[in-house]
């Protein structure tokens, strides 16, 4: 095998992502074992089809491949190249580049072995956004928006409570400072057993929420261009040259 895989090269002397998949396929290989024959022979893994290294073209990002991504990884910040690969041959690697570079989605444990939970240095930006009121006292968080929400779902502020770990007391309190502060009714109880009963929110709360939610996904758009340019653009730059 270690003879075969020279006739996959190309001009350079590297065996790209695509080719070393196509020789998995022809010898019926575990592709990690392609990277493991490639390595023996000091040949370099080139343009990685997920787009995590090379100069391969990237497609658009992709809603529904960011929710599939997501799905199948469990998580927003990370996948396993297995994973992304299994997206990537349903609907197209172009995509699933573009869609994994643009949502910022880190690929590990590369099936070729070039990396496995790769970069460990690698930082990330995490940002947290909340209001006050003027006495600089906390009025509304993303936990005092998962309170509401679970509230809504449930119809019930105990179930609620019960739910996110924490006693009916504190829960209320957080309504309670919320109703204070916002001026504004932010639910309603209705008594009975049919099914409009329970505690729901008011219009106005779900407008509080819906606006809290955009305002975050536009801040959290903004650090992480502002973070992407300061303080990873350098090291990409270095990382491309180092290849």
């Amino acid at each position: 095998m270690s003879q075969i895989v020279h006739t996959y090269l190309s001009e350079n002397g590297k065996l790209s992502c695509q080719n070393a998949m196509q020789m998995a396929q022809e010898y019926a290989l575990p592709l990690a074992e392609v990277g493991a024959i490639a390595q023996t022979e000091a040949i370099r893994i080139s343009d990685c089809l997920l787009g995590q290294f090379g100069s391969l073209k990237e497609g658009e990002f992709d809603e529904a491949v960011w929710q599939q991504l997501v799905e199948r990884a469990g998580s927003r910040e990370r996948i396993t190249c297995a994973d992304a690969m299994a997206i990537a041959q349903q609907v197209g690697f172009d995509t699933v580049r573009g869609t994994l570079l643009a949502g910022r989605m880190e690929v590990t444990h590369c099936a070729l072995g070039c990396f496995g939970q790769r970069r460990k240095t690698k930082l990330y930006l995490k940002t947290k956004s909340w209001i006050e009121n003027r006495d600089e006292e906390l009025v509304l968080s993303k936990g005092k928006i998962d309170i509401l929400e679970r509230i809504d779902a449930l119809g019930s502020i105990a179930k609620a409570a019960e739910a996110m770990g924490m006693s009916y007391k504190k829960a209320w309190n957080h309504i309670k400072t919320l109703q204070e502060n916002l001026d504004d009714e932010i639910l309603i109880t209705r008594k009975g057993s049919g099914r409009d009963s329970g505690t729901r929110l008011t219009p106005i709360a779900r407008e509080f929420i819906t606006h809290y939610r955009q305002m975050q996904e536009r801040i959290e758009t903004y650090a992480d261009a502002q973070f992407k340019q300061l303080f990873l653009t350098a090291r990409s730059r270095k990382d491309t040259q180092n290849r």
